[in-house]
C-alpha cells in the first residue's frame, strides 16, 4: 500500500491523525502505520500523528504488508 497526499490550504493546521480520520482511514490502520519504520512521512521525514500539517506538505503512507483492496478508503481530492 502506498498513498501520497499534497496538503492544500484547507487541511493546513490539522494533525496527521485528524487528516487521516477525515480521509476515511480506520484508527486500526493508522495504529499499524505508526509502528512501521517510515510508515508515515511528511516531506520524506518520519513524523508522528500529532504533527500539524502545513500547506504543500507531502504526506506519504506506506506499508508493504497491507493489501489496499482490504480497505475501503474515501479520499477527497486535495491536489489541484
Amino acid at each position: 500500500m502506498f498513498m501520497k497526499y499534497t496538503i492544500s490550504q484547507e487541511f493546513a493546521g490539522k494533525s496527521i491523525k485528524e487528516f487521516l480520520k477525515e480521509q476515511g482511514l480506520s484508527g486500526n490502520l493508522v495504529k499499524k502505520l505508526k509502528k512501521i519504520e517510515n510508515g508515515i512521512t511528511v516531506n520524506q521525514l518520519h513524523q508522528n500523528v500529532l504533527y500539524h500539517l502545513q500547506e504543500n506538505d507531502i504526506l506519504e503512507l506506506q506499508a508493504e504488508d497491507f493489501e489496499s483492496d482490504k480497505f475501503k478508503l474515501y479520499v477527497h481530492k486535495i491536489d489541484e
